[in-house]
């Protein structure tokens, strides 16, 4: 179940939506609650096929450009935990500090920086920070689906609708992009409805 903080609600056309944040690898071994199933969904793996028992793990060429650390996941953890006690500006802080300490780690932080900006409701530089993350780790679908999401939030909609389907393209599986993706285009063909019925 999402906590609060980890729900995003925003009002399209008079009506709101409320669409979960993705998570993604730095926290690929935690229960931590505020991240969810996406957690679990975006780490899961597909059953390998019955004649392959075992093989090598598939990493993707963007998380070996981007080793996460154990200094840089405990202080990406410990800025997580500002954020669960509602200190917001001191997870933004931490994860900032995170980001030139240890520079590696910077898709990852941007991406929950991200998340903490929309926390905070500062959606411009959720936008940015997502943004940066879909940069350095341009084949991560959750980074294209919370960077759509942002767009969305800001009324940038075609793009939004650019980006949810690069994350869809990655990771046809990715549920929180499918949703947003639903949810942008019921919404735009009845705000196109509405328009063709007004005088």
């Amino acid at each position: 179940m999402h906590s609060v903080s980890s729900l995003v609600p925003f009002v399209c056309a008079g009506f709101w939506i409320v669409i979960p944040v993705q998570a993604q690898n730095p926290y690929r071994n935690s229960h931590d609650p505020r991240y969810g199933w996406e957690l679990q969904e975006l780490n899961e793996r597909p059953a390998l096929p019955a004649n392959v028992a075992s093989g090598p793990a598939i990493v993707s060429a963007d998380e070996l450009r981007h080793p996460l650390t154990a200094k840089a996941r405990r202080a990406m953890e410990d800025a997580n935990r500002e954020a669960e006690s509602g200190n917001h500006s001191a997870a933004i802080e931490d994860l900032r500090k995170a980001v030139v300490k240890y520079p590696v780690s910077a898709p990852y932080a941007y991406n929950l920086l991200g998340r903490e900006y929309i926390d905070s409701g500062e959606y411009v530089k959720a936008e940015e920070s997502f943004e940066e993350a879909t940069r350095l780790m341009p084949h991560d679908s959750a980074h294209h689906s919370n960077l759509g999401l942002s767009l969305v939030i800001l009324g940038q909609w075609d793009r939004a609708e650019q980006e949810l389907r690069k994350a869809l393209q990655l990771d046809r599986a990715n549920a929180k992009a499918k949703q947003i993706l639903e949810e942008l285009k019921a919404w735009r063909s009845k705000k196109s409805a509405a328009s063709k019925a007004a005088p």
